[in-house]
């Protein structure tokens, strides 16, 4: 109790649903009994893998001589947004928005040291990038990784359900660089490059697990199993991975699917959703995207599954919602919290007409 206690006075993110949950427990106590139904483990179980694989590939520094080679190969800020925001793009699809962030932004920063450019830009378009990004692919965010196994479809199925919303997203984020970024130069700095010492077993082995998730991600059983391999591999390759792994968010994610369980329940909620004709797909998606500017798009996917079998609209929703108020994904939060400064401001000055841009756009076409 005392660890949970310190993980919520550390984060104000863990701290809401910690509050809603002691809410509910008191005002509903009848549900008490159905909280582990409410979860759905294979949606943890598959979190829980990928938060260890991605933790390895971090932990592995091979990505660190990537610091050299984009600066070297970048004539400008332009260049440079180009080359990190298309990577946060790249990387979220296969290693989830948020654990992207602790990929790139660290690498972020340690470019600030050798450019006297400020990175700050920089930081606030990864996170508008992984939200992006993470969109097309099954395991890209927690959302998807839920409505994946909601739909009960293959994997490249599901990207193909996604494209047109990754194609529109991506398009208006290309746009969104090329007229943020001026041509400026970098100015470098005296510092010589340094990296860390790399662990290619490590790297080889993280990939090896990204690549056998695609292949038995829609397999109940086999994501158990895997979860097991990971976890012994790690254990006997580099115990380091599983203590830096951020496991804390396997608690906040359970925690999540209890409170939006709970909350479809209560019969005031259930009548103002079901007042809401969420048949129509416009409706539904409107209301997805609304939703997670107010509880974020992880639990707005959990309570909305709870009133629409058409997961998919669901997904364009939540995956396009992902961007606006800082709160709409967790992925924001993680990004300005390691970025050490204050882009509160900055970030609203991008990512809400991103938003509504990308809002306009999918609502059309759907």
């Amino acid at each position: 109790m005392k660890k949970i206690a310190n993980i919520v006075r550390r984060n104000p993110v863990y701290a809401v649903f910690f509050l809603l949950l002691f809410i509910l427990m008191v005002s509903f106590p009848r549900y008490i009994k159905e909280y582990l139904h409410f979860i759905n483990w294979k949606t943890i179980a598959t979190i829980a893998g990928l938060m260890a694989v991605t933790t390895g590939i971090e932990q592995s520094a091979v990505l660190d001589s990537f610091t050299a080679k984009i600066i070297n190969r970048s004539g400008s800020e332009l260049g440079l947004a180009i080359r990190l925001t298309a990577l946060s793009v790249i990387f979220s699809a296969f290693l989830t928005n948020d654990v992207s962030l602790f990929i790139l932004i660290p690498v972020t920063l340690h470019i600030q040291k050798y450019i006297k450019n400020d990175v700050g830009k920089l930081i606030i378009f990864e996170a508008i990038g992984v939200n992006v990004g993470s969109t097309l692919t099954p395991i890209g965010n927690p959302q998807n990784i839920y409505l994946f196994h909601k739909m009960q479809l293959s994997s490249a199925k599901f990207v193909v359900q996604m494209l047109p919303a990754f194609l529109v997203l991506t398009i208006v984020l290309a746009v969104f660089v090329i007229f943020a970024f001026k041509g400026k130069p970098l100015l470098r700095t005296e510092e010589n490059f340094e990296n860390r010492k790399k662990n290619s077993l490590l790297f080889a082995v993280s990939v090896a697990f990204i690549v056998l998730y695609f292949l038995f991600l829609n397999s109940s059983s086999a994501i158990y199993v895997l979860l097991a391999l990971i976890l012994i591999t790690y254990l006997i390759i580099s115990k380091s991975v599983l203590r830096h792994s951020d496991w804390s968010l396997l608690l906040l994610f359970c925690v999540m699917f209890i409170d939006f369980g709970v909350m479809a329940r209560i019969p005031f909620i259930h009548n103002l959703m079901t007042s809401i004709n969420l048949n129509n797909t416009k409706n539904l998606f409107g209301t997805s995207v609304l939703l997670s500017q107010i509880i974020s798009n992880v639990p707005a996917s959990i309570f909305l599954s709870h009133y629409s079998a058409n997961y998919r609209i669901i997904a364009y929703g939540v995956n396009v919602g992902g961007n606006g108020i800082i709160i709409s994904s967790l992925a924001n939060v993680i990004a300005l919290r390691l970025s050490k400064k204050n882009l509160f401001l900055e970030f609203h000055k991008y990512s809400v007409p991103f938003l509504i841009i990308t809002f306009i756009i999918t609502i059309l076409f759907i």
